[in-house]
């Protein structure tokens, strides 16, 4: 699953390995893929720079061909962006540079990048999540499960109209009290829709949230 991070900082990623030898040659076998069993485990810790969406477009725009995205080219720049320093299996910590990147081993080079992504962007399945609860959420229904932070902001900057470097640069205290004025708006709108349609809530007879308290912590009224 995807985790929020600061773009600013370097984030350590370890990727893990067992080496096998087979008629004389060594393999590599990387332990995401492979059960090392009895053989001897090594780590390697990539240190990557998060990148901006403007970063990201860029990364994206340079790696088109003919109209399509050249993945061994974007793989490629995407490494030499974002990697910036590899510590070795004997701890030695090397700073990363385009020579550096292309004389890795392919084998490596992949699995760093993979791990790199597996951390730091959205799945599918994260994404069919936030889809499913903003879904339901904007429909007035009940939320089974926690409300992802993102939709938090969202509200912010629709009631707002801040930005998001705003939003996240205000104290807890002020995002949550303008937060539960925004759920509190958000379920009045609701049940004034249901009113003008003639129907109901669907929360049944007296369940009505505008008179109950939005608790952040769970993702719904209570």
């Amino acid at each position: 699953m995807s985790i929020i991070l600061h773009p600013r900082k370097l984030v350590a990623i370890p990727v893990s390995y067992f080496e096998i030898v087979d008629k004389g040659v060594t393999k590599q076998y990387f332990t995401g893929k492979h059960d090392p069993k009895e053989h001897q485990v090594y780590t390697v810790i990539g240190h990557w720079k998060l990148i901006t969406w403007e970063e990201q477009s860029v990364i994206f725009a340079n790696s088109l061909r003919d109209g399509q995205v050249d993945p061994i080219l974007y793989r490629d720049q995407k490494l030499k962006k974002c990697l910036k320093r590899i510590v070795d299996i004997d701890g030695s910590s090397i700073d990363v540079s385009d020579e550096v990147i292309n004389n890795l081993d392919a084998g490596l080079a992949t699995e760093l990048l993979s791990s790199f992504e597996k951390m730091t962007e959205p799945s599918e399945d994260d994404f069919q999540r936030l889809t499913s609860v903003s879904n339901a959420f904007f429909k007035g229904q009940h939320v089974q499960e926690a409300i992802p932070q993102y939709l938090y902001e969202h509200l912010l900057a629709r009631h707002y109209g801040w930005s998001l470097s705003e939003i996240r640069a205000m104290s807890n205290y002020d995002f949550q009290a303008h937060l539960r004025i925004c759920m509190v708006r958000e379920s009045n709108d609701n049940e004034f829709k249901v009113l003008l349609a003639g129907g109901r809530s669907g929360r049944g007879r007296g369940s009505s949230t505008t008179h109950k308290t939005f608790d952040p912590s769970k993702g719904d009224f209570v």
